[in-house]
């Protein structure tokens, strides 16, 4: 088992410095610019990783990768701010956040900055879709495992109590832009 090392790094707007885990490959601690690595992204938003088990970024390290799990803005453990940060702004500065990340892992002096993955399920897989979209020079790949990838659909179809956190977070715009709008202001007034 590996034990991460907390980190801190600047945002790329320098309003926060940002936290996160990197974990170190037991079998290619070598500084040579050669290695891979993966930016696992938390769920969430509302979620944070924290230092216990976690059997994917265990097994990617035991191949050999390097993994660096940030907290970006949205995260919770940060305060009421921080978790706020991302409201109505979504895959926007919490996106700067994880590719903030990528570059803080690139300049370790361990990776090859052509060799870098980005990964993350739920909300970590929009972020990763996101970062893949807007950023494609930035990553090797990406893995988003069980994201949503419409914002209509996502609203139209999800569970009641969700679509009201979601709309609390994302907030309403949609309503103007979705051929749904009508079944979707019908349902939620």
């Amino acid at each position: 088992m590996v034990e991460p090392f907390l980190i801190h790094y600047p945002s790329k707007d320098g309003k926060w410095a940002d936290i996160g885990f990197w974990f170190m490959s037991l079998t290619t601690r070598r500084r040579n610019g050669k290695n891979a690595a993966v930016v696992s992204i938390h769920g969430g938003p509302t979620a944070q990783t924290i230092n216990s088990f976690s059997r994917n970024i265990q097994y990617l390290v035991n191949q050999g990768f390097f993994v660096i799990a940030p907290n970006y803005r949205g995260s919770t453990g940060y305060g009421k701010e921080f978790e706020d940060a991302n409201r109505f702004d979504m895959g926007g500065g919490d996106l700067e956040d994880v590719i903030s990340a990528a570059e803080w892992i690139k300049k370790t002096g361990f990776i090859d900055p052509k060799k870098v993955v980005v990964m993350g399920g739920s909300y970590g897989g929009y972020l990763t879709m996101m970062a893949v979209t807007k950023a494609p020079e930035m990553w090797a790949a990406g893995v988003p495992i069980v994201p949503f990838v419409n914002w209509f659909t996502e609203i139209e179809n999800e569970d009641p109590l969700l679509r009201q956190y979601d709309l609390t977070t994302m907030g309403r715009s949609h309503e103007r832009q979705s051929p749904f709008a009508g079944t979707i202001a019908h349902q939620l007034h």
